[in-house]
């Protein structure tokens, strides 16, 4: 039970180190999306990379191994479902962005970035104020 409790604490910490690595992506890109011009383009693909298989890692973590444990401990499955759901919304508008940024409708990169940016920078705030210090009570 003391590992366990540890692997939580652990995992709890590296998820929240992550947010802190991706906010200030998600401002920079919600300050950006307002023009839509080329600087906005370079900035989503200078994200790439934390963008792509960092965040899917960062998804499966969450989705695969703390969120049951969280639902099992504390019934909170219809909590953990929101992030779930918001967790698909997040994947599909970040392809989307990536999309555009490589030669898609440069019409709707802004409104996309913005998008994207608002929700991954919401959700990651609400895992961080409600979700993860939940967690850790229920867990550790």
């Amino acid at each position: 039970m003391r590992t366990e409790t540890t692997a939580f604490a652990t995992l709890i910490d590296q998820l929240s180190a992550e947010h802190a690595e991706l906010l200030p992506c998600t401002d920079k890109l919600l300050d950006l999306a307002v023009e839509a011009g080329a600087e906005l383009r370079e900035t989503v693909k200078k994200y790439a990379a934390k963008l792509e298989t960092p965040l899917d890692q960062h998804i499966v973590q969450e989705d695969d191994v703390l969120f049951p444990a969280y639902a099992r401990a504390s019934g909170g499955e219809d909590l953990v479902a929101q992030f779930r759901a918001e967790h698909r919304d997040i994947i599909a508008l970040r392809n989307e962005l990536l999309a555009l940024c490589e030669g898609g409708d440069s019409s709707k990169l802004g409104a996309v970035a913005s998008q994207f940016a608002e929700l991954l920078g919401d959700h990651m705030r609400r895992e961080d104020m409600m979700l993860f210090p939940s967690a850790r009570e229920a867990l550790c």
